[in-house]
């Protein structure tokens, strides 16, 4: 049975802003990740219409498929976002795959028997299974600083790219 994929916001963003969406479905051999409606919201939220234009244009693609789901468990909290809370609940309703990159939100997700992967370990995951190469990780990682304001250590980097 194929591993169910939940993606939160954050990493979302991240890789709709690179124009890499696709690489999760090719790296984690799927053609449908899950994403909670609480997310749709919160991309529409981000005041950055490209950016809803973009996710747009990728769930009207005809090879991938994304699911817009709903948690029946309404749950608010004044330390994490609805995405975030969404997420974790349909995670660990359906033993997901969630990919997530908040640090606080993803410790409670482990602590609920939730598999997290963040996007540098899914960055290592594409690189040890051949998918990108050295010149493809620099790119991504120079993208993801440029588009996205995100910082890797330079511990990560150095692991990324040896």
């Amino acid at each position: 049975m194929e591993k169910v994929i939940i993606v939160d916001t954050d990493f979302l963003s991240a890789f709709l802003k690179i124009d890499k969406l696709d690489l999760i479905f090719q790296a984690l051999e799927t053609n449908e990740i899950i994403v909670p409606k609480n997310v749709l919201q919160e991309l529409e939220e981000l005041k950055n219409n490209l950016l809803y234009d973009k996710f747009l244009k990728f769930l009207n693609a005809e090879k991938n498929k994304v699911v817009i789901k709903e948690s029946d468990k309404k749950e608010s909290s004044e330390e994490f976002g609805k995405g975030e809370l969404e997420c974790i609940s349909l995670a660990e309703k359906s033993n997901a795959l969630l990919l997530m990159d908040d640090r606080e939100a993803g410790k409670l997700a482990k602590s609920k028997g939730v598999t997290v992967m963040e996007i540098p370990t899914f960055l290592l995951y594409c690189k040890t299974s051949n998918l990108l190469s050295k010149e493809e990780l620099k790119k991504i990682i120079e993208e993801l600083k440029e588009k996205d304001y995100y910082e890797f250590t330079e511990e990560i980097k150095e692991m990324l790219l040896e």
